[in-house]
């Protein structure tokens, strides 16, 4: 995995796993509880945390754990994240590590990253399997 960013209490790196729907065509992100306010979007730094969370909700059972490995990817989720109305990310929700991104925060980390093109994950992406 490649360092995305550091703050004091995380690491985010590359590839990010996010929950979505299957059929809508703006991805149909799962969106979580927050702050009044707030629309977040629970984001996970690795794969089995992203299937044990949609896993351990009945209604997200039709949904697809989808993968953004690289800054284009970051950037069409956010953007799709935009579009859907969120405001913020969560970043593994369901560990002691979790942490609250804005979109504004986030936008700016993945433009860092694109900063670095060669520094992305060289495993293919769910619009490649």
């Amino acid at each position: 995995m490649e360092k995305l960013a550091d703050t004091p209490q995380f690491a985010l790196q590359l590839p990010l796993w996010v929950i979505m729907h299957p059929k809508k065509k703006n991805k149909g992100y799962v969106a979580m509880a927050g702050q009044a306010g707030h629309s977040v979007m629970p984001m996970f730094t690795e794969e089995g945390l992203a299937q044990r969370y949609r896993d351990g909700a009945p209604q997200l059972s039709q949904f697809l754990v989808g993968r953004a490995g690289d800054s284009g990817e970051i950037k069409q989720v956010i953007n799709s994240m935009e579009g859907q109305g969120f405001t913020h990310a969560a970043i593994d929700p369901t560990t002691k590590r979790g942490i609250l991104f804005a979109i504004d925060q986030l936008r700016s980390v993945a433009s860092q990253f694109e900063q670095n093109p060669a520094a992305s994950d060289p495993q293919p992406s769910a619009k490649d399997v």
